[in-house]
């Protein structure tokens, strides 16, 4: 006759993620992902910025060597901003801590609701 009362047992002591820890889980990368959003956000809108005001130069209204050199400098934001937004990739990192909190949360809907199977049991291992 089988024991299921200690399969119960072994399955619950498989399950290692406590309150404290899921919800850490999900605060921390929802944090990420909110300040990821952001910085993402402000460099396009500096981006996009700084490329109006270089379409804006580019009808040579005052033609100088300041003028020029504005023009210039507009033009070396605007490759440091594209340099630095293609180096850091602040969007993969927004999109995968977005990811990453919205699975702890299916996850934990499907602890609380009892909706575990072998493949979300293996996800809760220690």
């Amino acid at each position: 006759m089988p024991n299921h009362g200690l399969k119960n047992l072994q399955a619950q002591n498989r399950i290692a993620c406590s309150r404290n820890e899921i919800s850490w889980t999900y605060n921390s990368a929802d944090v990420a992902s909110n300040e990821q959003q952001v910085t993402f956000l402000l460099l396009i809108r500096a981006e996009y910025v700084i490329l109006f005001s270089a379409s804006v130069l580019s009808l040579d209204l005052w033609p100088s060597k300041a003028y020029f050199g504005v023009y210039a400098a507009v033009f070396l934001c605007s490759m440091g901003i594209l340099i630095f937004r293609s180096v850091t990739k602040p969007e993969q990192v927004w999109y995968q801590a977005r990811a990453l909190a919205e699975s702890v949360k299916t996850l934990t809907w499907r602890f609380a609701m009892r909706v575990l199977n072998s493949r979300t049991l293996t996800i809760w291992t220690i």
